[in-house]
């Protein structure tokens, strides 16, 4: 991801039963706890979808960041069946020293 844009996520619950929910936190983006970011409170029913809107600042750092679902009681089942995933912000290579900036970069 890059900073200063902004980035519109639709979540598609493809399990079978109505019953079973889930949505996305992340940690470590600079990005709203409310609305339609990085609210908790919101979630799911399977066979639907919900939108998310992520505006990363400007001035966000670069890094490596993550995801998973966060719904009470369903979170600790959904990540460790695998519902979890990096985000890489990028850095911003006009502020470091020519040494500092990657040679190759490789994600696994």
């Amino acid at each position: 991801m890059t900073p200063g844009t902004t980035y519109k996520l639709t979540l598609h619950n493809s399990a079978d039963d109505s019953t079973l929910k889930t949505n996305i936190h992340t940690h470590g983006l600079h990005i709203t706890g409310s609305g339609d970011g990085d609210d908790i409170t919101r979630f799911v029913t399977g066979g639907s979808c919900l939108d998310y809107t992520w505006d990363i600042p400007s001035d966000h750092p670069g890094g490596t960041n993550w995801y998973h679902p966060h719904y009470h009681t369903l979170t600790n089942g959904q990540t460790a069946g695998g519902a979890f995933g990096m985000i890489i912000i990028d850095d911003d290579y006009s502020k470091v020293h020519a040494w500092a900036h990657p040679q190759n970069e490789l994600l696994l």
